[in-house]
């Protein structure tokens, strides 16, 4: 018996052996049987784990996790090609109905944990990782089937060739019917030399990961936009970064305006006197009381010099808190987008860097601009929201003012004061803030806004998507070939190609149409004012502004801040970078020194 049991032993490691001989050749042969899903069942089973993005210990892959790089490209299904960037979000085996949707009347922001890789990535530098995610919007949850996404990722990475970050978005169609309305608005701001959200189109495949990649429906979502979201950084907003010893003056602030609803952990201050505009604290996250009181101090200064007697005195008046350059650039640029649901009182941001000035911007939500219905403001317009000519019927009219839209107040009869559109409604009072938008509206047609770089800019993107975009029309044939018709059958495959085809010319010759149809109508208003005219405004505040504004003096001041350096009065010289290639502009000209704006 003595000798027996070494043999035994040996007998039963050859027979284990045997058996992982015999499994690996199964998993082999499986692999080549089903070579769609075979990569990355064999990465899966070489990675083996996942870490947690809480930052606990890692946990064994869930079915279906993928985060490596090398496997990204390989999973892609067969029979689907694209020469655009592509992303591939699994939920790790949960079910794809156990995404978080936005629920932006509570503030409640859950997210899941999922991986995200990139294939072809615009630097050549994939990656795999895990992630945070869910749905984001506020208002197209209720009515689109092309869901918009938000990643988180930690620690922040590169993401698509933009500089690193940890939070993205990943923006869907919603009513923008050629998805090119977000980009070519951050263009046309980036042009001006200001900061905007770097973006990278994409095409994205969402799944639970119990199976192999499928195309052309079911996981395969279509052309979407992979953009920065709003936060303070080097190659984000460029402010300081905030310290908790810092005191409420020596601070720096992202504020944020969506549509008057709230965020989930974001600090939201009382209504300001005049505009009556609750501006949540997006940065610092977690504000001290004295950064709160500051902060509000500060923008109830700004109301009340802004709407006083003297708002428009060189030394005395609201260029002491703001800079009329940037505040400029912000107006012309929301006036030619016309986006009026976005830029004036929701998805409206506000920064200020520590010891500067107020700064408007940067922008964020444009795909309602350019002439898409439907706009702010719904109530009141006629005759399909066309303009009679001073102000223009929501967003869908080349002609009429936005920020003038509330002079008629059967016209937004939800926000009555139309937001920081108020704002400007006073600042267009001073005849030398009008001649200093004239000049500077005169540099941006002359050098960047012109109507031959509109048109090259469109047709060249709509040429690197143009495939993509087939794909996308073919996925989502009711949404986006008409997102207010009912649904239509599908037409035949020759039918549907041409039809396809037809949609992507049209909707690029619309938006280079209306856009420089835009600039043509601002362009005459604007050599009105040149002339000391008023551009067409009647120049009406609301009765309880100017009620208000006649006793300044008690409106509350708590923690008011003392006058920051004056920031001048005349507009910046154009920059001389071009479209589609902006320089990194980071200050303007501003009198004697210069304020740090946003690059």
């Amino acid at each position: 018996m003595a000798a027996a049991a070494p043999l035994s032993s040996r007998l039963a490691r050859a027979g284990a052996q045997a058996a992982l001989l015999l499994a690996l050749v199964l998993l082999a042969c499986q692999a080549l049987a089903a070579p769609e899903g075979g990569a990355r069942r064999l990465a899966k089973h070489k990675q083996g784990a996942v870490a947690d993005p809480s930052g606990g210990a890692a946990t064994a892959a869930a079915p279906g996790a993928e985060v490596s790089a090398a496997g990204c490209c390989a999973q892609l299904p067969a029979g689907f090609s694209s020469t655009r960037p592509v992303v591939v979000i699994s939920t790790q085996g949960a079910p794809l109905s156990s995404i978080p949707k936005p629920q932006i009347e509570t503030g409640v922001k859950a997210k899941i944990p999922a991986s995200v890789c990139t294939c072809r990535s615009p630097d050549g530098q994939d990656f795999g990782a895990p992630i945070q995610f869910s749905e984001r919007g506020s208002h197209s949850e209720d009515w689109d089937q092309v869901r918009s996404y938000s990643v988180d990722l930690s620690p922040s990475h590169s993401f698509l060739g933009m500089p690193k970050g940890s939070s993205w978005a990943l923006y869907g169609w919603q009513n923008d019917t050629g998805g090119l309305h977000d980009w070519f608005g951050f263009e046309l701001y980036r042009w001006t030399g200001n900061y905007a959200p770097r973006t990278q189109y994409c095409e994205l495949f969402l799944t639970d990961g119990l199976q192999p990649l499928r195309y052309p429906s079911d996981d395969y979502l279509g052309l979407y936009l992979a953009m920065e979201h709003l936060g303070q950084g080097k190659h984000r907003v460029d402010i300081k970064k905030d310290s908790a010893a810092d005191s409420g003056a020596n601070s720096s602030y992202i504020l944020d305006n969506e549509h008057g609803k709230t965020k989930q952990g974001l600090v939201e201050l009382p209504p300001l006197p005049f505009s009556k505009i609750q501006y949540m604290i997006e940065y610092p996250s977690k504000p001290s009381q004295d950064q709160q009181g500051y902060i509000l101090g500060y923008l109830r200064q700004f109301e009340d010099v802004l709407f006083g007697p003297s708002f428009a005195d060189p030394a005395a008046g609201w260029r002491q808190l703001a800079n009329q350059t940037n505040a400029l650039d912000y107006f012309l640029f929301e006036e030619l987008v016309k986006s009026n649901n976005n830029g004036y009182r929701g998805s409206q941001r506000l920064t200020k860097d520590a010891g500067g000035p107020l700064l408007f911007g940067p922008p964020w939500d444009t795909n309602d601009g350019f002439g898409q219905c439907c706009g702010f403001p719904v109530e009141g317009y006629q005759n399909g929201g066309q303009s009679n000519g001073t102000s223009g019927g929501s967003a869908i009219s080349p002609q009429g003012w936005s920020f003038t839209i509330c002079e008629q107040q059967e016209r937004c009869v939800q926000d009555p004061m139309g937001g920081v559109a108020l704002w400007y409604r006073r600042m267009w009072q001073d005849p030398a803030f009008r001649a200093a938008a004239a000049q500077r509206f005169a540099q941006l047609r002359g050098g960047v806004w012109t109507d031959a770089a509109i048109g090259q800019a469109v047709t060249s993107i709509a040429a690197t998507i143009h495939d993509a975009l087939l794909r996308t029309f073919q996925r989502w044939p009711v949404d986006l070939l008409n997102p207010y018709a009912p649904p239509q059958p599908t037409p035949g495959e020759t039918a549907g190609v041409m039809q396809r085809e037809a949609q992507i010319q049209a909707t690029v010759g619309k938006l280079i149409q209306w856009t420089t149809t835009r600039l043509a109508w601002m362009a005459d208003q604007f050599a009105s004012i040149a002339l000391g005219g008023a551009g067409g405004s009647t120049l009406q505040l609301p009765p309880s502004v100017v009620a208000a504004g006649a006793s300044t003096a008690t409106a509350s001041s708590a923690a008011a801040p003392a006058a920051v350096a004056a920031t001048g009065n005349a507009p910046a010289a154009a920059p001389a970078s071009g479209p589609g290639n902006p320089s990194p502009v980071s200050s303007f000209a501003s009198g004697p020194g210069t304020v740090a704006l946003l690059g």
